[in-house]
């Protein structure tokens, strides 16, 4: 007796050997497995000596189309009946013509020129699968990126200072703020700190009368630029009417 490759019914594993005639016997542990017959040598005791035997190469009790039959028609599970037209509607049939089980070929399978295009199709949607995750890896890493760089702009900016006179000078801005403007200046850029949290530190400072002179963050610089501008705007338009009734 030689051994069939054994296929499956559904989740189940199923072996089939084929006696020296081509007739198929079913080992009965898979049958009693599929129908829920829990006992699988009481069940196999039950058929009549010409349905069952012991495989020589396995020795596993195996049985044949009719103790098959038997034993589908003592079980009451649901699935016997999915079982019994799957064997002798496809399986049985297609042993007998080709001495052998085999699924049934795809469409695409009987077509290759339409397999290959859709063996081409698939590899173009993986490719692009591939594609798209990669440029979204990208843009991660482009925006991690970008926000580390932020954190480092700010460090940075948090870092610098620089005292009032010395950045009116690398400015050029000596002209807007003089010397007499800046004790009001240096008022407001300690009052913005404070408002803001920001450390004012006080640092040396070399070739002064004085030895130590406050340092402000850059932030509050670009703040003060805006607030006297705004200040001068004011002033301006404060001025206006009383040069227009001057004139009158």
């Amino acid at each position: 007796m030689s051994d069939l490759i054994p296929f499956q019914f559904e989740n189940h594993p199923v072996r089939v050997h084929l006696d020296t005639h081509g007739n198929p016997w079913w080992e009965a542990q898979d049958v009693c497995d599929i129908l829920g017959l829990k006992d699988v040598s009481q069940a196999v005791a039950r058929l009549r000596l010409g349905e069952k035997r012991t495989s020589e190469t396995r020795n596993a009790l195996i049985i044949n189309e009719k103790g098959l039959y038997r034993l589908i028609m003592r079980s009451n599970k649901p699935d016997a009946e999915r079982f019994q037209d799957w064997v002798f509607g496809e399986v049985l049939p297609t042993i007998r013509k080709t001495g052998k089980y085999e699924v049934a070929p795809s469409i695409l399978d009987r077509h290759p020129d339409m397999k290959a295009i859709a063996e081409l199709a698939t590899g173009i949607a993986e490719a692009r699968e591939v594609a798209a995750e990669a440029q979204a890896r990208a843009h991660a890493a482009e925006l991690v990126a970008a926000r580390a760089e932020t954190k480092a702009d700010i460090a940075l900016a948090e870092a610098q200072r620089m005292t009032l006179e010395h950045f009116v000078m690398v400015n050029g801005l000596v002209h807007q703020f003089p010397p007499l403007e800046w004790s009001r200046l240096g008022k407001w850029l300690s009052q913005w700190c404070l408002d803001f949290n920001q450390e004012a530190r006080t640092e040396p400072v070399v070739g002064k009368d004085w030895p130590t002179e406050r340092a402000y963050p850059l932030c509050a610089f670009s703040a003060m630029l805006r607030h006297e501008k705004l200040r001068s705007r004011q002033l301006t338009m404060v001025a206006r009417p009383q040069r227009e009734r001057s004139t009158i």
